[in-house]
């Protein structure tokens, strides 16, 4: 009996600091597919200011350096842009970005990112694109900063937390 007691424990201890690191590690992956999401969209402003690419053009050379989570919304994009003949871009953007909902690992609030990006698509000349991205490319940077702070705070306390949780149930137990 007490063979069985120690190996629950030791299960529910193992089991509890493994959720609160795979919490840590998720974290770690979204922060890092928000360093490409920037890579991204600096490669997508220089291709509209130096080379003058149209937009389609822009987004296939962004999806060469994207992550899975970024290129799977500009691949969207895409396939939306090749079948919406006459829609607005801004529009197009949108929708893509509202069929990935849930299938990257950006939540709601992280989406807002990219439909935020999304309004300046099309509007204007080069020179108001231009400007229109580095705006948002302004934002988005404080945007990225404020997720990054949060979580590094966020993932020491999971961890710990998981570790101390697990602790807690096997003094329970016994």
């Amino acid at each position: 009996m007490l063979f069985l007691k120690i190996t629950g424990s030791f299960l529910v201890l193992i089991s509890c600091t493994l959720l609160g690191y795979s919490f840590k590690f998720e974290n770690g992956n979204k922060m890092k597919s928000f360093e490409n999401l920037s890579l991204c969209l600096k490669l997508f402003e220089t291709e509209i200011r130096c080379n003058l690419t149209d937009i389609i053009t822009a987004t296939k050379k962004v999806i060469e350096i994207s992550d899975k989570n970024n290129s799977f919304i500009f691949k969207t994009f895409l396939d939306n842009a090749k079948h919406s003949e006459g829609k607005p871009m801004s529009e197009i953007w949108a929708e893509s970005v509202k069929q990935c909902e849930g299938l990257t690992i950006y939540n709601k609030k992280d989406l807002n990112i990219f439909l935020k990006f999304g309004t300046i698509l099309g509007s204007g000349d080069v020179h108001t694109q231009v400007e229109n991205i580095d705006a948002f490319m302004k934002n988005a940077d404080d945007e990225f900063e404020e997720i990054k702070s949060k979580t590094r705070k966020t993932d020491d306390i999971c961890a710990k937390l998981g570790i101390y949780a697990g602790v807690l149930i096997v003094i329970f137990l016994i």
